[in-house]
Parts: structure tokens; C-alpha cells; sequence
């Protein structure tokens, strides 16, 4: 497709649609040092999402939370 074209319907698992293309960016090939950074960068994060997601569930199944309602 070039800019500025639509596409036919597409079916896929989410339903159909129709895809207009507004823009083109040629590709860009990185080198080994940057790629292994980006690579490094994601895994940290991904890491960090983890341990920040398990201390959070470990606190509520620790939790002990009483309520009492007054009328």
C-alpha cells in the first residue's frame, strides 16, 4: 500500500476493518551494542513490572481487613 490508500476489509480475530495508510517510515537496521541496550532496557522494566506486581499481591494476601458497620 502507499500513503493515503485503503485497504479492502480485513477480518481478523477482533472483527473487521478497513486500514488507511497515512504514513511510511523506511525500515531502520540498528547495530549489535544498540540493539543489546534496548534489549537490556526491556528486560529491566519487565523485571521491575514483576517484582512490583508480586510484593503488591503478597501485601493483600497478607492483609487482614475487618469492617464494621455502624446503623
Amino acid at each position: 500500500m502507499k500513503p493515503g490508500e485503503i485497504s479492502n476489509i480485513v477480518e481478523t480475530q477482533f472483527g473487521y476493518h478497513i486500514i488507511k495508510l497515512t504514513d511510511k517510515k523506511d525500515e531502520k537496521t540498528i547495530g549489535f551494542e544498540e540493539a543489546k541496550e534496548e534489549i537490556s532496557r526491556s528486560l529491566k522494566r519487565e523485571k521491575i513490572a514483576e517484582s512490583y506486581n508480586k510484593f503488591y499481591a503478597d501485601l493483600r494476601d497478607k492483609a487482614n481487613v475487618d469492617i464494621f458497620l455502624k446503623y
